[in-house]
């Protein structure tokens, strides 16, 4: 179906972000965050990614993960994340797009900018294309920041290093 992804084991009670263990210091739901990022409209056109470009920068700083914006056009800026690693093994080079295209309300089952939660499926544009690979991305930095830190080292390599764009 359109614009939906299973959710099924994910939100199982094993996966509820109280079952995280303690010694992460923060932790980022990928699912809540994909919800977040599907509530901004940012289709292509008009191109106007700043804002969820923006919230994307504070939730990265929240957890002092290296991150800046560029911006070549006002709004379509570039974010840049860089987690520092032992320079030991290959970087690791993610990239992602924000924007989506345009979504006309009446062709969706349930509002498209929206992230509706519906029989363990979440709804909306951009759940496959590319909202959700962006939330899985910050959750896995900010986890893997995080797990690095408690054992008091960096990953091995520059692991990994992500640009946001369009």
């Amino acid at each position: 179906a359109k614009g939906r992804i299973s959710l099924g084991p994910v939100l199982s009670a094993s996966h509820t972000p109280s079952s995280v263990p303690s010694s992460l210091s923060s932790y980022v739901d990928p699912v809540n965050l994909t919800r977040r990022l599907i509530r901004y409209d940012i289709s292509n056109p008009p191109k106007n990614d700043r804002e969820c470009a923006g919230y994307l920068k504070s939730v990265l700083e929240e957890d002092s993960i290296n991150r800046k914006l560029i911006t070549v056009h006002p709004d379509r800026p570039t974010l840049i994340v860089r987690l520092p690693g032992q320079g030991n093994a290959s970087p690791l080079p993610l990239q992602v797009h924000m924007n989506v295209v345009p979504a006309a309300s009446d062709d969706w089952q349930n509002p498209p900018f929206e992230g509706t939660i519906v029989d363990s499926y979440l709804w909306g544009l951009g759940t496959l294309d590319l909202k959700s690979g962006i939330a899985m991305i910050v959750s896995t930095l900010i986890r893997t920041k995080s797990e690095y830190q408690a054992l008091g080292r960096n990953p091995p390599g520059k692991l990994p290093s992500c640009e946001v764009r369009n």
